[in-house]
């Protein structure tokens, strides 16, 4: 099939273009013709992907790179004005084209805002979208539910749990990285740390007051150039400076490994390359592992009112302390095969 996702493709990279890129790198593997648009305002670092400056450079880029393609596939958290008017646009445009079109809404702020657009502007596009849409996949229950208020047919809805492709073939500098991940009893990852921010604030807390030596962190920061903030997070750390492992922003594989073994992960808000609301909200997620890919069966979005840092710290190293019965829920189908399948209608 000739497939043409649009999406984050670019660091810092987190679950969202995490899971674009694990879908982009599978659908190549399988021997599809896939191309990729990248809407994030950061450029991508990976070969094979389109960057995109404006709206009029982005309708220009759908009909260039979508005319022919089975399928046109726009992967968002469905928050931000502009990501809305380009996935109207690119599944009006694929329409036209007489392709397949498909909607990924990651899980986070659809569920929580998508209800409370405007009657005449955000919600007709959600509306139209979707009424043009062949499917929607959505990430979570909750984003199901909120997604299917605006378009009734639930017929169009498919729940497809967002996930990480766990790297095969690890280098030597990589079995070192991560082995010192997993020779800890519990690891809890801060992913797309910038300062200030409510994860950072947490961050500090935890390291001073209760984690213990038997705790893993791997941090990974929103920006290139933090040795200011290593340096920092040291010097709070000094008794646990063997447990503090830094990730590249850039490092998707070395990011996806540390997804794979973390039993926690704390970020900021995020959406379509954007860090949102990073001085009030944060959201915790639980990954499991299945099948070779991460996937996030649980998570929880908080935001703040008056000073909760030390609450929330102190409530995360409880839920991370927690010693756990072998899970009795079901493994994670092969989420991947899931969509190529809705790609050929099959499913």
């Amino acid at each position: 099939m000739k497939i043409l996702l649009i999406g984050n493709f670019a660091p810092p990279y987190e679950e969202e273009s995490l899971h674009n890129l694990s879908l982009f790198n599978r659908l190549i593997a399988e021997g599809h013709e896939c191309s990729a648009i990248n809407i994030s305002d950061n450029p991508s670092i990976e070969k094979g992907f389109i960057d995109n400056r404006n709206y009029v450079g982005f309708i220009l880029k759908v009909l260039r790179y979508g005319f022919g393609k089975d399928a046109i596939h726009f992967l968002t958290k469905g928050y931000t004005r502009p990501g809305l008017m380009k996935m109207f646009t690119a599944i009006f445009l694929g329409r036209f084209m007489f392709s397949r079109t498909f909607i990924t809404l990651h899980p986070e702020l659809f569920s929580v805002f998508g209800q409370l657009r405007s009657k005449m502007g955000g919600q007709m596009l959600i509306h139209l979208s979707f009424s043009l849409s062949n499917r929607v996949i959505c990430g979570d229950k909750h984003t199901y539910e909120v997604a299917s208020i605006h378009y009734k047919s639930r017929e169009k809805f498919a729940m497809i749990p967002s996930f990480i492709q766990i790297p095969s073939g690890m280098n030597s500098n990589e079995v070192i990285q991560i082995e010192k991940l997993k020779a800890r009893k519990k690891v809890i990852l801060f992913s797309n740390l910038r300062f200030p921010s409510l994860s950072f604030d947490i961050l500090d807390i935890l390291l001073r007051k209760y984690l213990n030596a038997g705790t893993g962190i791997a941090v990974s920061f929103s920006e290139k150039f933090s040795s200011k903030l290593e340096h920092g997070i040291k010097d709070t750390g000094q008794r646990m400076s063997d447990n503090i492992l830094f990730i590249d922003y850039s490092d998707h594989r070395m990011l996806s490994l540390a997804y794979a073994s973390a039993d926690m992960i704390i970020r900021p808000l995020s959406c379509d390359g954007k860090t949102l609301f990073d001085g009030i909200a944060v959201c915790v997620r639980k990954p499991e592992t299945s099948a070779g890919q991460v996937f996030f069966p649980v998570s929880l979005s908080l935001v703040k009112e008056g000073d909760v840092s030390d609450t929330c710290s102190y409530l995360f190293n409880s839920f991370l302390m927690k010693d756990e019965a072998a899970s009795s829920k079901p493994g994670a189908d092969d989420l991947g095969r899931k969509i190529i399948g809705l790609y050929s209608g099959k499913s």
